[in-house]
Parts: C-alpha cells; sequence; structure tokens
C-alpha cells in the first residue's frame, strides 16, 4: 500500500515533480498548510512551503510524519533542531552543492539588482509614467560599472557565479571569505575591511550563521567608500537594518537592494512594520524584491525534481 503524501497547493509544483509524487505515494491535497487541521490520514511525509513556519505545533498535527522536503538551500522556515529531536528528517538543497552549481536565477538577480540601483532604472521608469516626460538627466549615474570596483562579501557557490559573471563588468572583482585560508588570488582580499575599502559596489553571499549575524552593521557601512551600493540576496539577518537607513541618511550610502528581509520567515512578520521596506515607499535609493532571486520557472523544476527524487530513494 502506497504510503500518504501531503502536498500543499500553494507550493506550485511542477507537473513532473507531482507525476512522481502520484506514482510512488497517494497523493493529499491542501491548499495550504494554514488549514493543516483539515488534513485527513496517516501522513509520511509533506511539502514545507516558504511562507509558513513548521514547528512543534506542525508537527503535533502530524504526529506519524517521517519526512519533510523543501526545495531551498535554506531551512530557516522549520525547526530544524525539534524535527531531529522527534526524528523527523528534513530533504532540502542545503548541502547539494554540484547540484547547485547549475542552478544560476540568485547569482543572476544579484546582478539584476546592481544594475537597476546603479542606473536608477525603476526610479526613471516611474518618473516616465507620472509625468510624461522623456527627460535623463535626473537619472545619470556617476561612473560606469567597468570604472569601479566590486566586492563580494563571502566566496562560496554563490560568490563564485557572482564573480565570474562580474568579472567582464567592473574594473576589478574583489572577494573576502574567512572560510578560505592562506588563498593566493589577487582578488582575494585578506580582511573585511581591505574589501570594503576596495569596493564601489558590495554584494552579499553569506550563509546565515552566528558570526555572520548583524554582519552589515555602522562600521561595515563606515569602512565603505564613500556612496557605495550594497545588495544583499542571501539572508536577512546578516543585515542591521537601522544602519541601512543611517547610511542612507548620512550620505555614505548611495542605494540598498535586497531580496531579504530579517525576520521574513517569522510567524509574526509584518512587512508593513519594516523599516526598509517604509523606506522603499518613498525613496528609490532603497529596493526591495519578495525573495524571488532563486525564482525562476526552470530551476524550481530542476530543484523540485531534485527533492523529490531524494524523497522516493528514501522509501
Amino acid at each position: 500500500m502506497k504510503k500518504n503524501y501531503l502536498y500543499f497547493e500553494c507550493q506550485n509544483l511542477c507537473l513532473s515533480a507531482i507525476t512522481k509524487l502520484e506514482q510512488n505515494f497517494n497523493l493529499l491535497r491542501l491548499k495550504s498548510p494554514s488549514i493543516l487541521n483539515e488534513c485527513k490520514g496517516d501522513i509520511f511525509a509533506a511539502s514545507a512551503p516558504l511562507g509558513y513556519y513548521y514547528d512543534k505545533k506542525f508537527l503535533d498535527l502530524l504526529p506519524n510524519l517521517k519526512y519533510v522536503i523543501s526545495n531551498t538551500t535554506g531551512e530557516q522556515h522549520i525547526d530544524a533542531n525539534y524535527f531531529k529531536t522527534v526524528n523527523v528528517s528534513i530533504i532540502s538543497l542545503k548541502n547539494e552543492q554540484n547540484f547547485l552549481n547549475t542552478i544560476t536565477p540568485t547569482a543572476e538577480h544579484s546582478l539584476g539588482l546592481i544594475l537597476n540601483l546603479h542606473r536608477n532604472t525603476i526610479k526613471a521608469i516611474n518618473s516616465i509614467h507620472e509625468s510624461k516626460e522623456w527627460d535623463r538627466r535626473p537619472y545619470v549615474s556617476p561612473y560606469m560599472l567597468s570604472n569601479s570596483n566590486l566586492g563580494i562579501v563571502g566566496y562560496g557557490r554563490l560568490g563564485k557565479m557572482m564573480y565570474k559573471m562580474c568579472q567582464n563588468i567592473f574594473k576589478n572583482c574583489f572577494y573576502y571569505d574567512p572560510f578560505i585560508p592562506n588563498n593566493q588570488s589577487n582578488n582575494a582580499c585578506s580582511s573585511l575591511n581591505d574589501l570594503l575599502l576596495r569596493s564601489d559596489v558590495v554584494s552579499i553571499h553569506v550563509d546565515l550563521r552566528q558570526q555572520s549575524k548583524g554582519l552589515v552593521d555602522d562600521n561595515f557601512i563606515d569602512s565603505l567608500k564613500e556612496q557605495a551600493i550594497i545588495v544583499n540576496t542571501s539572508r536577512g539577518e546578516v543585515v542591521k537594518e537601522e544602519s541601512i537607513i543611517k547610511g542612507i541618511n548620512d550620505g555614505k550610502l548611495r542605494g540598498y537592494a535586497a531580496d531579504v528581509l530579517k525576520d521574513e520567515f517569522e510567524p509574526n512578520f509584518n512587512l508593513n512594520e519594516n523599516i526598509l521596506f517604509k523606506r522603499s515607499l518613498i525613496d528609490n535609493r532603497v529596493i526591495l524584491t519578495p525573495h524571488i532571486a532563486g525564482s525562476t520557472k526552470d530551476a524550481w523544476a530542476m530543484t523540485q525534481n531534485k527533492v523529490v527524487d531524494e524523497l522516493i530513494c528514501k522509501i
């Protein structure tokens, strides 16, 4: 007899992944985890789509659950420590480095945010719509990227992708990663401060761990060149958001673009209370996108099939 798999339709799995699940499981469907109490049946495995938090309350409603799957590199939306104590396994992309080397959208999105912020693209588009005037003068950028330096903080999978994409766009690309010891490359900086002093644009690509929380703070921003740009597609918690506001107010930062916000995975997250969101409503120097960096249909299909295949192997 096939085991039960609980699929939340808000995840929008691709057809090939759904077909695999239907072939190997009895597929039960709910619109979202918010109505989990309507679930009927003994669930063996379940999806864990972003936008919800999976903890003891979730597991209390699925007492026989053995696996959750999430086609994400991070597991901040899952209480992994509690899941471990009750022997529920998490299947994600967290340690799938070879596979993830084929998934490029996050690095592409980082470059897109840099270009939009640097060239005032969104502000210029909105101005045309609002003023009905064809005037380029208010949106002229101060320099060509080919005359500027990019600093990449974190030289793992995404940092390396970013370096490869940008080395023919910027005058110089530098990187810093404390977990790559004794790196002799001319483009490797000996310290974070060394990188910041050189960089006109900084792109953040670090894992969320204790030592990276609040990495971008007042001292970080004070060490930058004047009128630098920061782009963050890693995790919201690596940035002290009040420091970004201060840096813009003081004129130290020319702009900040992010695909992530602090506490976005928390159950009580309220976008309207976030200081960066509120600033973005009135200031084009702050650009936000709703965690879409990894979101292309082909990447989704690849990552969804990957975690589904891993689950099938377990049974």
